[in-house]
């Protein structure tokens, strides 16, 4: 091979070792974007999805709670409701007048949901449905003077939405309050084929692939 040939290849080696080299490079200043618009992007991205995640289950809160504001609202303007709670209130009944229970009992509720008609003591006089502890809405203020809505827990096993519609008279006078539950997490000790476990929270984590926890406003964040 005379020297002509020899100096050909070589120059043809040195061309593909740059192409080479200057391929490894160019991967590396890839990786090396790659990596600073991961920095750059990647949690504003994640933020992003929690902020749509969130919106999501807040629609679905807001959802229940317009429906249980329904169900209070006709409730609290029933004329046997604020019949009941006149004459309870005039000492007229002792117990619970029977056409207030009749008035409950006809009522279809989903096996979560409850309703209770409280006095302005409160002192609660006729349900249907679920029961909780009252919560924190009855030792505030504006008890009886507004709707109000809090999350209500009844360790270990039950949390709940609980929405107080007050009851008035004609005149504006307070004669009780109306509540209405929903159950978000009913845990049962035991589980078997009439006792099953209802978790929303945990369905929306599984749906969603975040890690749920309520908080209303007003209301604290546990403290671990």
């Amino acid at each position: 091979m005379n020297a002509r040939h020899v100096h050909r290849w070589s120059r043809r080696y040195r061309q593909v070792g740059l192409l080479l080299l200057g391929l490894l490079l160019g991967t590396g200043v890839y990786r090396a974007l790659r990596l600073a618009w991961l920095e750059h992007h990647v949690e504003p991205a994640r933020q992003a999805q929690l902020d749509r995640v969130a919106a999501r289950i807040e629609a679905e809160l807001l959802a229940r709670q317009r429906h249980l504001l329904g169900e209070a609202r006709r409730l609290a303007q029933h004329p046997t409701v604020r019949e009941a709670l006149q004459a309870l209130r005039r000492e007229e009944a002792e117990t619970c007048p029977e056409a207030l229970v009749a008035l409950l009992a006809r009522r279809s509720l989903p096996e979560r949901q409850g309703i209770e008609i409280y006095d302005v003591v409160p002192r609660r006089v006729a349900w249907v449905g679920l029961t909780m502890p009252v919560g924190t809405i009855p030792n505030t203020e504006t008890f009886l003077h507004q709707v109000q809505v809090e999350l209500v827990d009844d360790p270990p096993w039950r949390l709940a939405l609980s929405l107080w519609h007050p009851v008035t008279d004609a005149q504006g006078r307070t004669l009780g309050a109306v509540r209405v539950l929903d159950v978000l997490r009913w845990q049962m000790p035991v589980e078997n084929l009439y006792l099953d476990t209802y978790n929303q929270l945990r369905l929306w984590e599984r749906e969603l692939g975040v890690t749920v926890q309520l908080l209303l406003p007003g209301q604290a964040a546990p403290v671990d």
